[in-house]
């Protein structure tokens, strides 16, 4: 129904809210409710009220910026995506061992050298 309308779906990773531009604006819409709330008396017709008149607030320069914001993180995201593995493998320590020398053998008897086991 929405390819049919002209729209892409694009599937987020689960629990990746950073790359959400709707969690941006329900920011703003929070924090012009908070603001607004100074009295703390906020009854449920005042709430809607105040609902309402933040989500008009968000403007198409908000979401503008909101998607820029996201964007540009997707884009850093990316650019780190291979950064991690490559450093873990830089700092791994090998912890797999010959089975002869867990059984009390030398290096000699396994016939390596400790070049080798360095390496």
């Amino acid at each position: 129904m929405l390819s049919g309308s002209g729209h892409v779906v694009i599937r987020l990773p689960p629990y990746m809210c950073d790359l959400n531009a709707i969690e941006l604006a329900w920011s703003k819409i929070k924090r012009i409710v908070r603001d607004t709330n100074v009295t703390g008396d906020l009854s449920l017709t005042k709430l809607r009220e105040t609902t309402k008149n933040a989500i008009q607030e968000v403007t198409r320069q908000d979401w503008a910026g909101f998607c820029h914001h996201v964007a540009n993180l997707e884009a850093e995201y990316w650019e780190k995506d291979g950064v991690v593995p490559d450093v873990i493998d830089q700092i791994s320590i090998n912890l797999n061992t010959d089975t002869d020398s867990e059984a009390g053998g030398s290096d000699s008897e396994n016939g390596s050298s400790s070049s080798e086991e360095s390496a």
